[in-house]
């Protein structure tokens, strides 16, 4: 039987490093989890250079023929369990931010704290609410 593409490309699977490395892994999830995690190929596949279009090519026909087989599902999970992770993280920061008062927000040097705090917050919001529409939390 052929090597399983996420064996063969589980570095790039679990490399977070790079933001097609991370549609890959989007992709992954909604193959684990279709109804929670939403992808739309048209919004990222079209970005794809040949080598990360054969990548999502071999992964689709596998998972078409071979289903959830234990690498796909070994590699799912801990991609599954990293972003919650992550977006647990990003939320305990936002709800940080929001108890702090945004005078006492450290700053770079010639920022206002309160400035600072504003961009700190709107980042926080901005990457929970990618985490819901991604599927990783629910409201």
């Amino acid at each position: 039987m052929p090597q399983s593409p996420y064996e063969l490309h589980k570095d790039i699977l679990l490399d977070d490093s790079y933001s097609t490395a991370r549609r890959l892994q989007d992709f992954v999830l909604h193959q684990y989890e279709s109804e929670r995690y939403p992808f739309d190929a048209n919004q990222c596949v079209g970005g794809f250079d040949s080598r990360h279009l054969q990548i999502y090519s071999d992964l689709k026909e596998w998972f078409s023929n071979h289903g959830r087989d234990p690498v796909f599902r070994e590699i799912a999970e801990i991609i599954s369990v990293r972003r919650l992770k992550e977006a647990l993280e990003n939320l305990e920061e936002l709800d940080h931010l929001r108890a702090m008062k945004p005078e006492t927000y450290h700053a770079e040097i010639g920022e206002s704290p309160v400035d600072a705090h504003k961009s700190a917050v709107e980042r926080c919001e901005w990457f929970h609410r990618r985490y819901v529409a991604q599927g990783t939390l629910e409201e």
